[in-house]
């Protein structure tokens, strides 16, 4: 898990080259169970911050996209393949599916390559997600002690 922890802590110090390579040196060493490890790891952190992700409900839940470059919000056919599977299976472990978890990691592609792609999405997705929940805790803070700026 220490290696899990050291990708993440590159993404979230934007030190996505770096990143990659832990996450190179994952797979590398430990396999696909080091890689649905991490996955779990990176996850599991995410929801600890965000534990609203764990109240889910399937009949409320449509999933949204925002281009963090645009701004552009669609729905998920307008979306990568590997941000889709990425979203996915982090609401499968937010909402402890584990049929849909074995699905999605399952559904992963044969090309190493594809591989990596899919999995540096969830790295992506939870080092942004956790960046803005930081964020948004922080002027939480700053709001209740009266400070405004």
């Amino acid at each position: 898990m220490r290696l899990a922890r050291d990708g993440l802590r590159c993404a979230l110090a934007d030190d996505w080259e770096r990143a990659g390579q832990v996450l190179q040196r994952i797979s590398d060493e430990c396999g696909s169970i080091g890689i649905s490890r991490a996955i779990l790891a990176w996850s599991d952190t995410l929801i600890a911050k965000v534990p609203q992700l764990k109240n889910v409900n399937e009949r409320d839940l449509e999933v949204t996209f925002m281009n963090s470059e645009s701004g552009a919000v669609s729905g998920a056919s307008g979306v990568p393949a590997n941000v889709r599977w990425a979203t996915f299976v982090l609401i499968a472990r937010a909402r402890d599916d584990e049929e849909a978890w074995s699905t999605l990691m399952g559904s992963l592609p044969d090309d190493p390559q594809l591989t990596g792609e899919y999995v540096f999405s969830v790295l992506t997705l939870v080092a942004l997600n956790l960046d803005k929940a930081n964020q948004l805790q922080r002027l939480q803070r700053r709001n209740t002690q009266g400070q405004w700026n």
